[in-house]
């Protein structure tokens, strides 16, 4: 399993045993199987008669629910953590730098590799903070993340490449951090450790 855990959605990266999970769901669309084909061979078994009346055709329709549910469920279930842990096999990792962003991938897009450099109506570092304008370096990733064209989602590696400026503060680190968050186009997201 990879290192690498979110800090939008830590929960998805936790361990997990998804053949207990399918097992669960299984077993949930089987009872809805077994309750709406009884309720529809068997519909005057006294399980479904009050008072004269019949009601198999509601336990019909539970059944179907169960099954419904069990089908809807497999997506927070399954497919997101799924979804989740792979994505960290092949992470984008964006080194934030003096008005430049530097994008590398790992795994099955390992061609990509694109520099940005803002231009000066756009710059998002000056004087001596590498992050002056958190605006123009939020467009300026999400310009950058977009002409990548890639269909899923990353997980994205933030770096920061701090050469000639001091080192980030963790006001600077938090500001970062909540610019990526607020990207709309990545799954997920985690700092690179500083090399200090």
């Amino acid at each position: 399993m990879n290192a690498l855990v979110g800090e939008v959605s830590p929960e998805l990266y936790a361990p997990w045993n998804p053949i207990a999970r399918m097992v669960a769901l299984i077993s949930f669309a089987l009872l809805g199987v077994a309750l709406w084909v009884h309720a529809a061979l068997h519909p005057d078994s006294a399980w479904y008669v009050v008072s004269g009346e019949s009601y198999s055709g509601l336990y019909e329709l539970l059944g179907v629910m169960f099954i419904a549910t069990a089908v809807v469920g497999s997506i927070p279930a399954l497919i997101m953590p799924w979804q989740a842990v792979r994505a960290t096999d092949s992470p984008l990792e964006i080194t934030v730098a003096a008005n430049e962003l530097r994008i590398r991938e790992y795994g099955r897009h390992r061609g990509i590799s694109k520099t940005k450099l803002a231009d000066s109506k756009l710059s998002f570092s000056g004087g001596d903070h590498l992050i002056s304008n958190p605006y123009n370096l939020s467009r300026e990733i999400e310009g950058l993340l977009n002409s990548l064209e890639i269909r899923l989602k990353p997980f994205v590696v933030i770096a920061i490449d701090s050469s000639g400026y001091p080192d980030p503060s963790p006001a600077d680190i938090h500001l970062l951090k909540s610019i990526i968050a607020d990207c709309h186009n990545i799954l997920d997201f985690s700092m690179k450790p500083l090399d200090l």
